[in-house]
């Protein structure tokens, strides 16, 4: 059981963090459907973490090198295309909103800057 608990929220910070290094990469092919699969990946970590609390934030930050990579390759991957993200922090992962709303106005605050 606790196997299957420790890869579960691996699996949901390498899925988070693919998406955002995507989210990065890829500002053209942006959706809301990337937007989603983050914060159902950031809701399934939390899920997780209540469920097992040993599986905490120093946990995930223990593993984050390790994950951060795999993610990367696989985000690479599937963009078939090398991305120029070379870490993500803590508040890239699971603070910033990823909507395509968000983008919206940060391009209409630029535009009458």
């Amino acid at each position: 059981m606790a196997n299957r608990d420790r890869n579960a929220i691996l699996s949901h910070l390498r899925n988070l963090m693919m998406h955002i290094i995507k989210w990065k990469s890829q500002e053209q092919k942006r959706s809301n459907s990337w937007g989603n699969t983050i914060r159902n990946s950031r809701k399934g970590i939390k899920k997780v973490q209540k469920k097992k609390p040993s599986l905490n934030d120093k946990f995930l930050n223990n593993n984050w090198g390790e994950i951060f990579n795999e993610a990367k390759k696989e985000a690479e991957k599937e963009m078939t295309e090398k991305s120029k993200v070379k870490n993500l922090t803590w508040k890239e992962v699971f603070i910033n909103k990823y909507t395509l709303i968000g983008i919206i106005v940060f391009l209409i605050i630029k535009l009458f800057d």
